[in-house]
């Protein structure tokens, strides 16, 4: 698959793993609701496929029963299937296709099952992941997502590109990996170092941390709130502990609180390190590396192979490696642990990189490289 979609499916996996709503888009028949059927397949997950035209508002919002003199709203079964499945399967997931054609009625039922997982008196687990997919509304004859729906998910297109799909259809469609689900308390935890970061770029003065769009189309879509940078934070640590580039963390943000927003943020941290990832790969041999806390040489290692992977080169990837190995050579390997984890995952498939300069690094972070599944 070309490099956009797997950028969005990266983000996808990363979503699913942080436990954090997420909307797929595309035109009718892209393949949406055969990838989400495939994904949790190769990850033995229980999916539950609800099609919103199928349902009215009592289907997700209860279905009221009188008791006494008193009503009670009952689950449906779709509810209690899922709840069951949670104690027999790794996965667990409620698939909303074509979310939008349901109505303004059924999105606003759905409000209460995406934000709160409610579903008449029952509480669908945490472990339950909330997929949602639809066609523009201009395409299927659907609503947009309200503001408050379209500020609780992450917002990812779905574009297979004709040549990988003409490929498969001769060769068979490869399935995807399985996901990899980090505990919830390491996610919890690997966040608080990017809350802390989110919280000192709300308080530095700068604009539009907050904005709720001016034109009514964008209010369908990522844009900031306290909300979305607080599921950013939990999105951008899931990343790091999957490995991810640091491209693919930025367009996790992205999909929360919008690509403008994350970019500006990307921007912050690189003024606030003063460590440019452009400038480390333009000089690599002699660009000066912090000496304090390693926190900051985290963040500047990952991004600079976020960069590197993001339009990879030779030289780019010979200068990554040249800076990761004079990290680990100074002593502090595990400062660039993720950076070259996701190094390791790009080489996979694409051993045509391997350089000298690429060795020297493989070797240096072999644990590293190993506890990510080695480079088979």
């Amino acid at each position: 698959m070309e490099y956009e979609l797997v950028k969005s499916m990266d983000v996808l996996r990363v979503m699913l793993a942080a436990n954090i709503p997420v909307k797929l888009e595309s035109l009718p028949g892209a393949g949406k609701t055969s990838y989400i059927n495939a994904l949790f397949k190769a990850s033995s997950g229980y999916l539950k496929t609800m099609v919103a035209v199928n349902h009215d508002p009592t289907d997700f919002g209860g279905i009221p029963v009188p008791l006494d003199e008193f009503y009670r709203l009952l689950p449906g079964e779709w509810a209690v299937e899922l709840t069951n499945a949670v104690s027999t399967h790794p996965l667990a997931g409620l698939f909303l296709d074509e979310i939008n054609t349901g109505g303004r009625a059924v999105l606003a039922a759905l409000l209460k099952v995406v934000d709160e997982r409610i579903v008449g008196f029952q509480r669908l687990p945490d472990e339950v992941r909330i997929i949602m997919a639809m066609n523009p509304a201009e395409a299927n004859g659907g609503v947009d997502l309200t503001p408050a729906m379209a500020n609780r998910v992450a917002h990812l297109p779905f574009d297979y590109p004709l040549s990988s799909w003409a490929e498969a259809i001769a060769t068979g469609f490869p399935a995807p990996e399985a996901l990899v689900l980090p505990s919830a308390d390491a996610i919890t935890e690997a966040a608080l170092p990017y809350g802390k970061l989110i919280g000192e770029y709300a308080m530095s003065g700068i604009t539009g941390f907050e904005a709720y769009p001016d034109d009514a189309s964008k209010r369908t879509g990522a844009f900031p709130t306290r909300r979305t940078w607080t599921m950013g934070a939990r999105a951008m640590a899931t990343s790091d502990l999957l490995g991810m580039d640091g491209t693919t963390k930025v367009l996790a943000l992205g999909a929360l609180v919008g690509r403008q927003a994350a970019e500006e943020f990307d921007d912050y941290l690189d003024s606030k390190n003063g460590m440019d990832p452009h400038a480390m790969l333009e000089n690599p041999d002699t660009f000066p590396l912090p000496t304090g806390d390693d926190s900051a040489l985290f963040t500047a290692l990952d991004r600079m192979v976020g960069v590197a992977l993001g339009a990879p080169t030779q030289a780019y990837l010979d200068a990554a490696c040249t800076v990761l190995v004079r990290v680990a050579k100074g002593g502090r390997p595990g400062a660039g642990a993720s950076g070259m984890r996701a190094v390791a995952v790009f080489l996979r498939e694409h051993r045509e990189f391997i350089s000298e300069p690429v060795q020297d690094a493989i070797r240096e972070f072999k644990p590293v490289i190993d506890a990510a599944g080695g480079m088979e």
